[in-house]
């Protein structure tokens, strides 16, 4: 890969690092359209977020909320993408409910709430010329077999071109996610990919030397991408330069 990463040392570093973004990018365009991300790196993220005052804070009152994926479960579940943002940092700083676009993981009708969230999406962010909405700030995360949002390897979702939302059929975890496509994705004025841990090492190492084009995340690429490692998910880049 062509981008380089920011490697800034602990998992709270790159929490600091990712907060301190989401703060700028909705103090730079007041209400920002911002995608949240699910996970312990986000969760330390929104913790941060949530002691903001001032201006920050109004900032981040103003912004609109998404979120890039959800799991099958409803906005209470403690697996829920929703419930985290929401426990962690929008409820304590008193985000207002109508900034907020929370997804229905537990609908009976994953298609038709997916159609509902692109809808909103499109009433709420411009479009770019091809017609695909555009955020501001788009955050994610990756596992550790590549995926990225909930755009597992092997699934259905990796292809679709949809301008919004989709229901994913995830076969290895038998269930159903509601996600964002790469389209809308890799439209996205900047894209933070927060990634911590060493179990992340062998991937981000082959991510960046150019051999892991199987992995999903890898199509999430461009200008607009940062990523934001700490020196576990970095430790084998590090090496490599260091020829260990």
């Amino acid at each position: 890969m062509k981008q380089q990463p920011g490697i800034l040392g602990s998992a709270g570093d790159v929490a600091r690092e990712g907060a301190r973004i989401a703060v700028a990018a909705a103090r730079e365009k007041p209400g920002a359209a911002i995608a949240l991300s699910g996970g312990s790196t986000p969760k330390a993220m929104y913790e941060i977020l949530r002691e903001s005052g001032g201006d920050d804070a109004k900032a981040l009152l103003a912004a609109q909320y998404f979120f890039g994926d959800e799991r099958s479960v409803d906005n209470y579940h403690p697996d829920s993408n929703v419930a985290l943002a929401m426990n962690e940092f929008m409820r304590a700083l008193r985000v207002p409910y109508r900034q907020v676009e929370a997804p229905d993981g537990a609908a009976r009708d994953l298609d038709a709430e997916a159609m509902r969230l692109t809808r909103r999406l499109h009433e709420r962010c411009a479009p770019d010329d091809n017609g695909t909405p555009v955020f501001d700030l788009v955050f994610l995360g990756m596992g550790t077999d590549g995926h990225t949002a909930s755009l597992f390897p092997g699934t259905l979702g990796l292809a679709s071109d949809t301008p919004g939302f989709i229901a994913n059929q995830v076969p290895q975890l038998s269930t159903w996610r509601l996600t964002l496509t790469f389209r809308v994705i890799n439209a996205a004025r900047r894209v933070i990919i927060l990634c911590t841990g060493e179990n992340k090492a062998p991937i981000v190492k082959r991510i960046f030397e150019g051999t892991g084009d199987e992995f999903p995340i890898t199509r999430v690429a461009g200008a607009n991408v940062l990523w934001l490692l700490d020196d576990g998910a970095a430790s084998q880049l590090r090496r490599e330069a260091a020829g260990g």
